[in-house]
């Protein structure tokens, strides 16, 4: 049995350029619900995870979210400063009033399991290393929803 629905987009009509990307979509995501978007490059799949984060604007038709809801994005490009550390590049993300530290131990929970060094410097680290270094950082955000847009993508 689904959950409550957190998200409702209705009749979307979305246009990439002057080309219709999406037309009439309508669709629902609810509480506990894992969901895999397969498409072919080009087809929509990121600027439909913006339309589910708010990101994008619809041009036509409605989006609804249960107030409250946190909605996490581990984007496809990853940016950060090549000096910082895991920890900082994690805690930069938070909010100013999440910035303590009760916060700096979720980090070291979060990054144990990854195995990532909290200390180690961003532009020391791989691919691999940079995906769950920005998966981290999504996790210490504690999302109700979390977008992975192109998970597996150079991990290593």
């Amino acid at each position: 049995m689904a959950g409550q629905a957190i998200l409702s987009i209705h009749d979307a009509y979305v246009t990439f350029g002057k080309k219709p990307l999406f037309e009439d979509l309508s669709f629902n995501i609810h509480e506990r619900d894992r969901i895999c978007l397969v498409g072919k490059n080009g087809a929509g799949k990121t600027t439909l995870m913006h339309m589910i984060t708010g990101e994008r604007e619809l041009d036509g038709g409605k989006r609804w979210q249960l107030p409250g809801i946190t909605i996490g994005y581990l984007q496809q490009e990853i940016h950060f400063d090549l000096e910082q550390t895991i920890s900082d590049y994690i805690f930069s993300a938070l909010a100013k009033d999440q910035q303590n530290d009760e916060h700096r131990y979720l980090i070291e929970i979060i990054t144990e399991p990854l195995e990532l060094d909290p200390n180690a410097k961003m532009g020391m680290l791989s691919g691999g290393q940079l995906r769950r270094a920005a998966l981290a950082q999504a996790l210490g955000e504690e999302p109700d929803m979390l977008l992975r847009d192109e998970p597996t993508n150079h991990l290593d």
